[in-house]
């Protein structure tokens, strides 16, 4: 019978590429009995990445160099913080560093002061303000049915249109971005759309709001857009964070697994307060994250510095020197032009257009002027018959006794 449809995505590094789209896929369709009766799951695409570095060297477990799972778990930092900031230097284009400063900055500057702000300082004012919940249609509208009708009027919700203008498309963004397996891109749209949030908030100014009678409404009604924003947020983290989305959507009420981004989501992205429960009674709220301070780092650096051979020590001269003399040579003629910049290695290869075919070799001998090649006839089931190759395999393979 036939199996489920499944579209087969890999991850991994840059040095497992050609064996993992080339001689891998070859041998499952030479394995098959046809290409109509082909059992396997032949991979769609496959995303890779470049080098990570350790504070501009290699990670070396004999060194005691760099931090591995096992350190990072007895670090005491959170293991979302670790996801977040290692797949915001995700090497996908070019090889990237890990530095413990850049750790600290994005814990602090990014989780903390933007993401974890946003949502902390909405949760807590709703809490506050509106009887320890979300704001209800009574508190955005008034007490009539006439006024409170007004809800589905996306004309007459101001602050839930602008909210929803501004991070609707940085939504759509997001589900691109994660369909190219951008990775880094799609941090980048999530504090995109927390920044949004965060100006929103602050121009809007509900504490002031609040106060007066009059304005009180449009208080409830600029908190209700700005808890669906978190809503939002929660859901585009989960996939990075998921113990940070969990934590948001329980103090939400919500299910810890409502976090699909659905057709309804995405629609609701334009008028945020219509994925809140208006009303809903939550706890406090809860800080997602916490400050790492220099000292602490500093601590963790001396930690994982490991020790430099004499060895390592020579190499790394060595490659000052040879750099430094490559530099030279530029400058000094060889057409006076730079070098040509090295071209970074695809991250998401489409390996489906591929058209892999397994042939049957007819014929082998030795190349009359070289050792080392075979020659070889190998039917491909091509109407203008055989292929004639040469192939550098000789000592490494009996080609010899595969004929046929």
């Amino acid at each position: 019978s036939k199996g489920p449809e499944v579209e087969l995505v890999q991850f991994m590094g840059k040095d497992n590429i050609p064996f993992h789209t080339i001689m891998f896929p070859s041998t499952l369709i030479g394995s098959a009995e046809s290409a109509e009766r082909n059992p396997w799951t032949m991979m769609k695409s496959i995303s890779t990445t470049e080098y990570l570095t350790y504070e501009g060297d290699k990670f070396s477990k004999s060194r005691s160099r760099g931090v591995f799972g096992s350190d990072a778990k007895r670090t005491g930092i959170p293991a979302d913080v670790w996801r977040y900031s290692l797949l915001a230097a995700r090497p996908e284009g070019s090889d990237s560093d890990f530095k413990w400063q850049d750790l600290v900055n994005r814990c602090n500057g990014e989780l903390l002061a933007n993401l974890g702000n946003f949502v902390n300082r909405t949760l807590s004012f709703a809490h506050a303000r509106f009887g320890g919940g979300f704001p209800s249609l009574e508190d955005m509208w008034g007490p009539s049915a006439a006024d409170q009708a007004q809800d589905d009027n996306n004309e007459a919700n101001a602050h839930d249109e602008e909210l929803g203008a501004a991070v609707a498309p940085l939504l759509e963004q997001y589900i691109d971005a994660m369909e190219r397996m951008q990775m880094r891109d799609g941090l980048k749209l999530i504090m995109a759309c927390s920044k949004q949030g965060n100006l929103f908030f602050q121009e809007k100014a509900p504490w002031v709001l609040f106060k007066d009678e009059a304005t009180k409404p449009l208080c409830a009604r600029a908190i209700a857009a700005c808890i669906g924003l978190v809503r939002i947020l929660a859901c585009m983290m989960q996939p990075f964070m998921p113990t940070t989305t969990a934590s948001i959507l329980r103090q939400m009420k919500f299910p810890e697994t409502a976090y699909a981004i659905d057709d309804q989501l995405v629609k609701g992205s334009r008028y945020p307060s219509r994925l809140v429960p208006l009303g809903t009674r939550i706890d406090k709220p809860e800080v997602l994250f916490e400050a790492i301070s220099e000292e602490r780092i500093q601590e963790m650096r001396a930690q994982f510095a490991g020790t430099e051979s004499e060895e390592d020590a020579k190499a790394k001269e060595k490659k000052k020197a040879d750099k430094k003399k490559k530099n030279q040579q530029q400058k000094g003629g060889g057409g006076g032009g730079k070098g040509k910049a090295k071209a970074p290695t695809n991250t998401n290869l489409d390996v489906s257009r591929l058209d892999l075919v397994v042939g049957k070799l007819q014929k082998v001998w030795r190349h009359p002027n070289a050792d080392s090649l075979y020659c070889e006839e190998i039917d491909l089931g091509e109407e203008k018959g055989v292929r004639n190759v040469v192939s550098g395999l000789v000592g490494k393979v009996d080609l010899e006794a595969k004929v046929g």
